[in-house]
């Protein structure tokens, strides 16, 4: 089994993937509605390929730790919604994968992740603009 875990939105019921290694957090296309902000830079994925882009966009997530996070997500062609570093470290969240667990610093409050049982997802790496 994977030891990547997932949380649930409480508000939208989109399920995310909580990655460590994604530099950015992003939202497949099919799961953002609304007006998208331009976003120039390249996403590369860790295997190398090149990420598609469509702008960014302002979700507010609730994972169950008793507030809510507003946050500008990029809009990518990706499987699958990401939290990623910029989002966990932004927030103080810290992610247990032996417990199963996401801890917020700032409530001291926890949330149950459910592990991944999808085909592996690639990290995503930020390219700097040139």
């Amino acid at each position: 089994m994977s030891r990547r875990l997932n949380v649930t939105d409480r508000s939208t019921g989109i399920r995310y993937l909580i990655d460590t290694g994604a530099d950015v957090s992003v939202i497949p296309r099919k799961n953002c509605q609304g007006i998208r902000t331009p976003y120039d830079l390249q996403l590369t994925a860790a295997n190398g390929s090149t990420i598609r882009t469509y702008g960014q966009v302002t979700m507010v997530v609730n994972i169950g730790l008793r507030r809510d996070f507003r946050w500008r997500m990029i809009v990518a062609d990706v499987p699958q919604p990401i939290l990623g570093a910029d989002f966990l470290a932004t927030f103080g969240l810290l992610v247990d994968v032996g417990r199963k667990k996401v801890l917020d610093r700032t409530t001291s409050l926890s949330v149950d992740g459910i592990a991944s049982r999808d085909q592996e997802v690639d990290s995503i790496r930020l390219v700097s603009g040139n």
